[in-house]
């Protein structure tokens, strides 16, 4: 066991979801809205390299009632702005599903043709979102299967949502498992380096505490046995495509 991380602070994270695919609206004024869900609420992730992850129904309540500028980004491409929540163009809302998003597409745009051509083919087959979480926002505990279970409860900061051509959570290169692992490295005293090791033989159950074991949720998860998939294996993918 080495030191605890730093505690306070907040860390930046990236996830993309493969759920329904986004869908092209005529508007009523005579343009085409991409709508989508950038996340959902309730549904355990795959194994992201150790452990599974849930998003906490509210977990985005706070961000958006900030009001803080957020982009639509085509496949999470800084340079593909779809659009901005400032502009108005861009619509969030948190329902009983999860985050739903609502983009008013450019068709006059490079951008917004390919996006629009994307979702009429089928090819756009998921949504991701950027935000942060505090380590406060965080809870750990354990699924029925005693897998360890990183629950989202509320989310600090949202930079953007939109559609994504290859959907994949990307935790599992050493910097990104550190960055999710960090809330567990404060709440546990167990060095993020630990949590990593620990992680990649399936032995982080071994570093909760007794209170996070005891935190079973009631529902079955069966994800702990879906492969994690290496970011850099998508983009290689999303090149050759």
């Amino acid at each position: 066991m080495g030191k605890p991380a730093p505690k306070g602070g907040i860390v930046s994270e990236f996830r993309s979801y493969r759920l329904d695919a986004p869908e092209c609206r005529d508007s009523a004024g005579g343009g085409v809205t991409l709508e989508g869900y950038a996340a959902v609420y309730g549904r355990y992730s795959q194994n992201l390299g150790g452990f599974v992850e849930v998003i906490e129904p509210g977990a985005f309540d706070d961000v958006l009632g900030r009001g803080s500028n957020i982009a639509g980004l085509l496949n999470h491409e800084p340079s593909r702005l779809l659009a901005t929540t400032r502009s108005g163009t861009l619509r969030l809302t948190s329902d009983a599903v999860g985050l739903r998003y609502a983009i008013d597409l450019d068709e006059t745009d490079p951008d917004g043709q390919s996006a629009a051509a994307k979702a009429r083919r089928g090819t756009l087959r998921g949504s991701s979102f950027s935000f942060d979480v505090a380590p406060d926002g965080v809870e750990w505990a354990q699924t029925e299967q005693g897998f360890p279970l990183r629950r989202l409860r509320s989310i600090a900061a949202l930079y953007d949502v939109g559609p994504v051509t290859f959907p994949a959570y990307l935790a599992t290169e050493d910097d990104e498992l550190a960055v999710s692992l960090r809330s567990l490295s404060v709440s546990t005293g167990h060095d993020v380096a630990d949590l990593i090791a620990a992680a990649r033989r399936n032995a982080l159950a071994d570093m909760l505490t007794p209170a996070q074991v005891a935190g079973v949720p009631a529902v079955e998860v069966d994800a702990q046995h879906a492969r994690p998939t290496s970011a850099r294996r998508w983009a290689a993918r999303a090149r050759n495509h």
